[in-house]
């Protein structure tokens, strides 16, 4: 069965696709693409969480649009589309809102789509998130060794997956999303390309321990947490632009490192994410974690497609009725909506 995955983040910087292959061993990544999405949608997208209820309604036709146009090429060498869809709001355990409408990317792309996954899984007790661990277990599992596959997009967070079968997996805090916005107020930037002005930075370590005492960090597994959390609030509005990138650099490495070494030191770590082009970001997990970090590419799925294969995985996993939320506390259950085209 082939599978075209959509996936657009925290980061709102554009939709990543990817075709998955799934067949009777690993699954495989076939193509993948990524759209960056025009300035003007991404500040819409990035608006969404104090938009009115008539701007939600407007954009999840307009995402949807997108969405389908972007994926047409490709819709047409599979039998199905997953959607993850554009996160508006997450709260955990309660409630978590995704756009895009999925008739609309059937309508355009012509095929069928599964999306809005998270609803299913917190009816089931679960988190709602994080719902990747499903595909990294199938794509990485390794009976020799531990692994642990760090995703850093706007949000991080790992899945831990033991030579015995165990999985973990959770949210560790921001990713990106406040270097991002960092960048954005200091810079006027999107984004710092490859850390670059905060390696020129230094760490203030009082407001650094001020933010590590935040309590959601200490929260014990399963959890979840988006940028309702992890707002731009968290950006100083003054201070040199290289010591406030560099503080917040170090705070993700530092809550991404420690709480994954909570599950114990696995022999491989992987990473996916946009984060894996800061290489001042990475270099700072290698000297946490004491060993050197890889890209997902080496095991066959590119850095920037991972979560759209995923997704792939799961609208996969819908049609043949199999459970996918393994470690967001909840029940089993299969996820997702399906959207015939016609």
């Amino acid at each position: 069965m082939r599978i075209l995955g959509l996936m657009s983040g925290t980061s709102c910087d554009g939709l990543s696709m990817a075709l998955v292959e799934k067949g009777a061993g690993r699954p495989r990544v076939l193509e993948h693409a990524s759209v960056a999405w025009p300035a003007a949608l991404r500040k819409r997208l990035l608006a969404l969480p104090k938009a009115t209820a008539a701007e939600i309604c407007a954009a999840n036709v307009a995402v949807g649009e997108a969405f389908g146009k972007a994926a047409r090429g490709l819709a047409r060498k599979v039998d199905l589309i997953g959607s993850h869809g554009q996160t508006v709001w997450h709260v955990p355990g309660k409630a978590s809102l995704q756009i895009g409408e999925p008739s609309v990317i059937a309508a355009i792309a012509g095929r069928p789509v599964v999306a809005d996954f998270r609803p299913a899984d917190i009816a089931a007790g679960g988190q709602g998130a994080p719902l990747v661990p499903f595909a990294d277990r199938m794509f990485f599992a390794n009976k020799k060794h531990d692994v642990a596959v760090l995703n850093i997009g706007g949000i991080a967070n790992v899945t831990w997956i033991g030579r015995n079968g165990r999985v973990a997996a959770f949210d560790t805090g921001p990713g990106n999303c406040l270097l991002d916005a960092a960048a954005r107020r200091f810079l006027r930037k999107p984004y710092d390309r490859d850390g670059a002005t905060a390696r020129s930075g230094k760490v203030d370590f009082p407001l650094l321990g001020k933010w590590l005492a935040h309590p959601w960090f200490a929260t014990p597994p399963p959890k979840s947490t988006g940028r309702e959390l992890f707002s731009d609030a968290w950006v100083p509005k003054r201070g040199r632009a290289a010591d406030v990138l560099a503080t917040l650099t170090r705070l993700t490495a530092i809550t991404l490192a420690s709480q994954t070494l909570a599950c114990g030191r696995p022999a491989e770590i992987l990473v996916g994410g946009g984060g894996w082009r800061n290489r001042f970001l990475i270099e700072g997990l290698e000297a946490l974690f004491g060993v050197p970090l890889r890209p997902t590419d080496d095991l066959g799925v590119p850095w920037d497609a991972r979560e759209a294969a995923a997704f792939a995985l799961l609208a996969w996993a819908f049609a043949k009725r199999v459970p996918a939320n393994i470690a967001t506390g909840g029940r089993p259950a299969v996820l997702g909506k399906l959207s015939v085209c016609g």
